[in-house]
């Protein structure tokens, strides 16, 4: 008894107040565990009843209470919430001398966190083409809710191997100097009770499937059933998770769907695709579909997915099998010096985003090049403003043209029709006077003349009918 009273003690409370919290007569909280059930309504129905305790003693005097300063009370509820942290959700053991006034506020930021958690509202999006990713989602998008303990609810879904949590004393609570957990909810997805180990005699995969589980656990799993159900509910997805519907069994259900898309058939299914898309894309010329940017990121995907199923089995891409796919996909021999380039310098054979980088400058300066050609040539030749420009009436194959901004092909076809208007003007080019071929002639025309006919002179008699036509016309030969 003296062990809780010193504990309550450097809590700020009084030795009055103590006694009454632990006296059988009192509230009768005297165990770990007894503050370990203790939640934020219990805590403030405790300091009521000091309070205000009713009755009176044998002489009729009405009991008074006991005072209770205001930070008597806040460090008592934060100490009953690290007891039941430390026992509960990550496992340690505690004892009244390790609770301290340091280590209990200590978790005074993690507390208030939970106390003003929401739920997140954007639901991951499912892409059938890379289950890593996929998968990776849906599991931050879980462990983003908390469980009706306030636990993040990412240690429902943790993976069957860890079951049950290290051993303490090999594994460094959060805050440590060895400590591997970069933040409280780090340490509670990796160690929060899921087996009653008190009764933990079984095998794994029996404990997985039939416990005895802890009792914040069989109400978190439930939660993770129902956002499984409604993410999964439209998708294919929905029959794998079909089987645990009974227990509405959230962990049986995302365990299900993860070996089922990212077991070792599904993984090598996946990295198949991956690499026949490294080895069959193509880059011969910029397009008005396709251009090098697009085939970087082809490659970049395919690079993703890959490091993505590592961790499934496959043997992780290099950078120099990067390099080597991005090399085979380009076929056009404007970028020759640039793989040479390349192929002569060990660092750059390993660096795929420096092999982009220094595509992207060829091509760059390839068109820069090319531009700079067509403005010297368009100088010489007039610049496109008269007749019979040869450097822009020029053959320009299809590759070229779609590879030129849109302002110089507009310049292009404004020169050349300039051109054609100037030949015109000058009766030269293809039909004109000053060109290839014969002017054209005028289409002889039948004369017609107007005649006035009278049956008395005779005239117009190859004219229709007869009698007086005033306005007729005949062809005069």
């Amino acid at each position: 008894m003296a062990a809780v009273l010193a504990m309550l003690s450097r809590m700020k409370l009084s030795a009055e107040a103590a006694a009454e919290i632990t006296s059988v007569t009192g509230q009768a909280i005297s165990t770990i565990p007894d503050f370990a059930e203790m939640d934020k309504e219990g805590v403030d129905l405790v300091f009521r009843q000091l309070a205000r305790p009713g009755g009176a003693d044998a002489q009729g005097v009405r009991n008074p209470g006991i005072k209770i300063s205001a930070i008597g009370q806040q460090t008592f509820g934060l100490m009953c919430y690290y007891i039941k942290h430390k026992l509960n959700r990550v496992d340690r053991a505690v004892t009244f001398a390790s609770v301290t006034l340091p280590a209990v506020k200590s978790l005074k930021a993690q507390e208030l966190l939970e106390r003003n958690h929401k739920d997140p509202v954007t639901v991951p999006s499912i892409d059938f083409k890379n289950w890593p990713k996929t998968m990776d989602a849906i599991e931050q998008w879980i462990k983003g809710h908390r469980g009706v303990d306030g636990s993040s609810l990412g240690y429902v879904t943790r993976k069957a191997v860890n079951l049950f949590p290290q051993a303490a004393a090999t594994d460094p609570t959060m805050g440590d100097a060895n400590s591997t957990y970069m933040s409280h909810d780090d340490e509670v997805v990796a160690r929060h009770q899921i087996i009653d180990q008190v009764a933990a005699t079984r095998t794994l995969a029996q404990h997985e499937k039939s416990g005895p589980f802890v009792e914040e656990f069989v109400s978190n799993r439930k939660k993770v059933w129902d956002l499984l159900c409604s993410l999964l509910d439209l998708t294919d997805a929905v029959t794998v998770i079909k089987p645990f519907k009974a227990k509405c069994d959230g962990r049986g259900a995302f365990l299900a769907v993860w070996d089922h898309y990212l077991g070792p058939n599904n993984v090598d299914h996946m990295a198949n695709e991956a690499e026949k898309t490294l080895s069959t894309s193509r880059y011969h010329t910029k397009s008005r579909t396709f251009n090098f940017e697009k085939l970087v990121l082809m490659h970049l995907k395919a690079h993703i997915i890959l490091e993505g199923l590592v961790e499934h089995g496959y043997i992780r891409i290099d950078e120099r099998s990067k390099v080597r796919h991005l090399m085979e996909s380009i076929k056009t021999k404007a970028l020759d010096a640039a793989k040479a380039q390349i192929m002569a310098n060990a660092d750059l054979r390993t660096n795929f985003n420096a092999c982009v980088t220094l595509f992207k400058d060829f091509i760059a300066q390839e068109r820069s090049t090319q531009a700079t050609d067509r403005q010297i040539a368009a100088v010489e030749g007039g610049g496109g403003t008269g007749g019979g420009n040869k450097t822009n009436d020029r053959y320009v194959p299809d590759p070229e043209w779609q590879a030129m901004p849109k302002d110089e092909r507009d310049k292009i076809i404004a020169a050349r029709k300039a051109a054609r208007e100037a030949k015109k003007k000058a009766g030269g080019g293809k039909g004109g006077g000053g060109g290839k071929g014969k002017a054209p002639q005028k289409k002889k025309q039948a004369k017609w003349k107007k005649w006035e006919i009278t049956r008395q002179s005779g005239q117009g008699a190859d004219c229709k009918g007869a009698g007086i036509y005033v306005g007729s016309y005949c062809s005069v030969n």
